[in-house]
């Protein structure tokens, strides 16, 4: 599969960005249309709009069964190989229709014996809609051969499409479900798309007798997904059991905003992952000792590079957040939804957090083959959180659910590093940190006295992002910090 061969060696930076655009275009529906739609629409159906995407998201999870980060892992090292990467993809997409059926017999029992969905019918069957489009967008199959540029061409049209439905038929809180309708298609309309064009790589096909061998590793992945997700999203589901629409609409935007971040730079972490898993791979495996530290020593370059890359970003992001809070929040959603800047500025706390306990979890412990650490770190946090939030939300409401994601957070990156540390350590640049810090004090400063002579919302923000921008960058390569030394000079090429 000489063709395949080359595509792996495009350049980790190129893919890196061609997934962030990727993933930053499927934020832009947010950042597009939350304004309109929730001057339109209004707290209580913005409430009943995520609630309803809350529910469906633990269907989609189970109809998705971990199947794209196994895939993802184990794949990489058969694509040199057309008729085992062509075997193993069939099996795999084959566990997944399988669990897409059993998912859909699930949801449509819940909503005919489930008093509390039933309000939410509507919403929850075209949001449904999810779990088979994403079964069929095979986005994985794009990822073990590391090719982003296909999937970034679809993303943005469908975000284009998607946008236009929703200016068009999208005018009051009548029209939830076209809202719901056209958030489906910026999310998951690509689905058939990337599963005709897989046929470049893959000819998929439904094998009917399953192989057993890639069930178990897949369901502890599972497993760790269903309690990454709890502790992700339990905060959205209790708020609306208990508190309601109006409170849930309130939160949810504070949550939109964080998550845009907390995804955008996932996305960077998440690209690493093929790669890193390769040469994980290729280190553990029998050969030559020289080309095994070699593979190594390019793990862990990479690794180091990503994670002094995240501080390096995720702490001035984190204080740029909390500055701007009460103005990101009115510009987004309009004064109505005023109150939710208190729970933004409680989750930027957390920005930092989530995308390192990603890379742990994710590349390291994943690479490893430590799925059940993983799991278990992953089910445990996740039962804190929901404890929390059971006992913090009826008395502090929106607050609550952000402190409790913190809290989540927080614990699954101290439990990934602690059981990575045994298989690697990675090395933070010595300059990092305090470049970083004392960058983000300067941000702080520089938001704060920008907001005494500037009373725009859109011109403070502006103002102080651009300004907040030059003087860390001025910062950063004054202390000289690692990882943007690094960019300058070109060493990053794995």
């Amino acid at each position: 599969m000489s063709e395949g061969k080359v595509r792996v060696k495009k350049s980790i930076t190129r893919n890196a960005v061609l997934n962030t655009i990727n993933t930053i275009m499927t934020l832009v529906f947010p950042l597009i249309t939350f304004p309109y739609s929730s001057r339109i629409l209004g707290p209580t159906a913005i409430g009943k709009y995520n609630f309803g995407s809350s529910i469906i998201t633990y269907f989609a999870l189970m109809a998705n069964l971990g199947v794209a980060l196994y895939a993802v892992r184990e794949g990489a090292k058969y694509r040199d190989d057309e008729e085992a990467i062509t075997r193993f993809c069939n099996e795999v997409f084959s566990i997944n229709m399988y669990s897409l059926v059993i998912s859909y017999i699930l949801l449509f029992l819940s909503l005919g014996f489930i008093g509390k969905l039933q309000p939410y019918t509507a919403v929850i069957l075209i949001f449904s809609m999810r779990m088979m489009l994403n079964s069929l967008n095979v986005y994985w199959i794009y990822s073990i051969f590391e090719d982003f540029t296909y999937t970034t061409i679809v993303n943005m049209v469908m975000q284009v499409l998607a946008i236009a439905v929703m200016l068009l038929f999208v005018h009051s809180p009548a029209d939830l479900n076209i809202y719901v309708f056209s958030s489906l298609m910026a999310y998951s309309g690509a689905g058939l798309f990337m599963f005709f064009h897989s046929r470049k790589y893959i000819k998929l096909r439904f094998i009917p007798k399953l192989n057993l061998k890639h069930l178990k590793p897949i369901l502890i992945i599972f497993s760790l997904e269903i309690g990454a997700v709890i502790y992700v999203s339990s905060d959205v589901t209790l708020l609306g059991w208990i508190d309601g629409d109006d409170v849930t609409g309130l939160y949810s935007t504070s949550a939109t905003i964080y998550k845009i971040i907390k995804q955008v730079l996932n996305a960077i972490v998440m690209v690493v992952v093929p790669r890193f898993s390769y040469h994980i791979g290729k280190s553990l495996e029998p050969m030559d000792q020289v080309a095994a530290l070699e593979h190594r020593a390019k793990a862990d370059k990479l690794g180091s590079l990503l994670v002094n890359t995240m501080i390096t970003i995720g702490i001035p992001a984190s204080a740029g957040l909390y500055m701007m809070a009460p103005e990101i929040v009115t510009l987004c959603a309009g004064s109505e939804f005023a109150p939710a800047y208190s729970s933004l500025r409680i989750l930027c706390f957390a920005i930092l957090f989530a995308v390192l306990a990603t890379f742990f979890g994710e590349c390291v412990l994943m690479a490893f083959k430590q799925e059940k650490i993983y799991m278990i770190g992953t089910l445990v946090t996740a039962l804190i959180n929901v404890v929390l939030n059971i006992i913090l939300i009826p008395k502090f409401h929106a607050d609550a659910a952000a402190f409790t994601t913190v809290v989540a957070e927080f614990i699954m990156l101290v439990t990934t590093i602690y059981y990575s540390r045994k298989y690697y350590r990675i090395k933070i640049g010595s300059r990092v940190i305090p470049s970083s810090v004392i960058g983000s004090v300067l941000i702080v400063g520089i938001c704060y006295f920008t907001r005494q002579f500037i009373t725009n919302d859109i011109l403070f923000i502006l103002t102080g992002m651009a300004a907040s921008v030059l003087a860390y960058l001025g910062i950063c390569i004054g202390m000289k910090n690692d990882a943007v030394m690094s960019f300058i000079h070109k060493d990053t090429g794995i």
